[in-house]
């Protein structure tokens, strides 16, 4: 990826977050895309330690500037509700039940 690509989609992500700050909505996301995310963050944050930053870009998935905002918010928004105990009910038996709570990583792209 050439770095004008990269700062590309580096604006896209920026105006995706800038958006939510505005309270527009957040765009629909592929299950199977958040599964897949979540799963990674989870792995990535076990290797980094607690505290650690994961660029999207060390994730090793395939996701466009467009998919990255709303997979990273759904996915925290799944880990604050899950740290506070909201979903057990969801965790079982259901299409959430992969959902496991990481190790409070935080986001970097």
């Amino acid at each position: 990826m050439t770095s004008d690509e990269l700062n590309q989609q580096s604006r896209l992500l920026n105006e995706f977050f800038v958006g939510v700050q505005q309270d527009q909505p957040i765009p629909e996301v592929d299950p199977t895309a958040l599964r897949q995310f979540h799963e990674k963050i989870i792995e990535q944050s076990r290797e980094a330690g607690p505290g650690a930053a994961i660029a999207l870009s060390a994730l090793g998935l395939r996701i466009s500037a467009t998919d990255a905002g709303p997979l990273c918010v759904r996915n925290w928004l799944l880990g604050i509700m899950l740290m506070q105990g909201l979903l057990p009910d969801w965790q079982q038996g259901t299409e959430l039940g992969w959902l496991r709570v990481s190790s409070g990583c935080k986001y970097s792209r």
